[in-house]
């Protein structure tokens, strides 16, 4: 039998929840539907209880109230938050329900983890004439996910992957991150004078499917272990040789060449990431300029630029992972190197994007939300690439 968790607030709507969750008993059984923090043990911490209770849900309910939007959504610590947040995460329908008189609220009063609940088709569970029929739609409503989901599934990842951000290393050593799916705000808000018109306007962007994607940037050992020597390089400026340095002078042509390759070698698909997976993953669940604040002080803590590379004599691009990561464990996102991603920088033209920042580069260039490009046969110093792999 599918199992159905129920999410609500414990303070509103409760005669409404309670029938709600007596009608799914009857229909699916006692052990197929959990009831928010009820299940919760004494002693038991919350995120052990979220993993033990959501992540085996095949559908989680968010029954809304007339209240429900209007307060405590943005605090981190905020139950149903947490709950929403982590079954959009492992890939769980969310389905909200709307009882009493509370309508779907709307996306200018959501934090951003929870924007995601406004495109969602929502249930109806009016007290009245009508409530009986109403549960019984619900019911329907479920048996048909369930069964859209049974004929459509994936192999789910365990929720400690997930929760952790699961890690793969492949047979050459490098380290791939897993990134859930979800939604994020792409670009730099109208407001935002510092930012490029080309960050403009800022916009809701839906990352449907989780992706794999490097840890690092491709360093000169990996990029020599899977396309040999690289005469190009011989006397170049601005590069400092070692297996743990990024691969510079590395055209868009020879990233794209790079993950045929590695592709044909593991029997997996790699690829460049699109410019939405990049800055999803570089923003880490973000809304700020960096993926760590807006304080561009603190930005020789998590990157290299101009202040700590050029200006001190260093113009070279470093060492892979000797700054600190985003929250998403990812390391080298602000400034380094450039890095190259999918996509044409604009449609119908030939340049390719660039994401980033590089060593040679001020604060303001190493934001998330900037964007650059270059001619795709180009072999620059300060430009390199990380991948992305397919999911699973």
């Amino acid at each position: 039998m599918p199992k159905i968790f129920i999410s609500s607030r414990r303070d509103e709507s409760s005669y409404a929840t309670h029938a709600i969750y007596k009608h799914l008993v009857e229909h699916y059984g006692s052990g197929s539907v959990v009831l928010d923090v009820n299940s919760l043990w004494l002693g038991d911490g919350f995120t052990s209880y979220l993993n033990k209770q959501v992540s085996p849900c095949d559908a989680l309910l968010v029954v809304i109230g007339d209240g429900w939007a209007t307060r405590r959504l943005d605090a981190a610590a905020d139950i149903v938050q947490a709950e929403v947040c982590l079954a959009a995460k492992l890939g769980i329908p969310v389905i909200p329900v709307l009882v009493d008189r509370a309508s779907m609220p709307e996306l200018g009063d959501l934090p951003l983890h929870l924007k995601t609940l406004v495109r969602f088709n929502a249930a109806e569970v009016r007290l009245g004439r009508d409530y009986q029929s109403h549960l019984e739609l619900l019911v329907q409503g479920l048996d048909r996910v369930f069964e859209h989901a049974a004929a459509t599934s994936l192999p789910k990842e365990s929720p400690r992957t997930i929760e952790l951000g699961g890690i793969v290393t492949n047979s050459i050593g490098m380290q791939l991150k897993l990134i859930s799916a979800g939604e994020f705000l792409m670009g730099s808000p109208d407001a935002d004078n510092t930012a490029r018109e080309n960050e403009k306007p800022q916009h809701l962007v839906r990352i449907a499917k989780p992706f794999y994607l490097g840890t690092y940037v491709v360093t000169q050992a990996q990029y020599e272990g899977v396309l040999g020597p690289r005469p190009w390089r011989r006397g170049r400026p601005l590069v400092q040789e070692g297996p743990d340095y990024p691969e510079t002078y590395v055209s868009w042509d020879d990233a794209v060449n790079f993950c045929h390759k590695l592709s044909q070698q593991e029997g997996v698909e790699y690829q460049l990431p699109t410019e939405a997976q990049w800055e999803y993953a570089c923003r880490a669940g973000t809304t700020t300029v960096y993926s760590f604040g807006d304080d561009p002080a603190k930005l020789g803590e998590y990157s290299w630029h101009r202040t700590n590379t050029w200006d001190v004599g260093e113009e070279y691009a470093h060492r892979v992972g000797e700054k600190l990561a985003n929250h998403w464990g990812l390391h080298d996102m602000h400034g380094n190197v450039w890095e190259w991603c999918q996509e044409e920088y604009t449609a119908g033209r030939s340049g390719r994007a660039l994401r980033g920042g590089s060593f040679s580069d001020d604060t303001e260039y190493c934001r998330s939300a900037i964007r650059h490009w270059h001619f795709p046969d180009r072999r620059i110093g300060s430009i390199g690439f990380r991948v992305a792999r397919a999911y699973p």
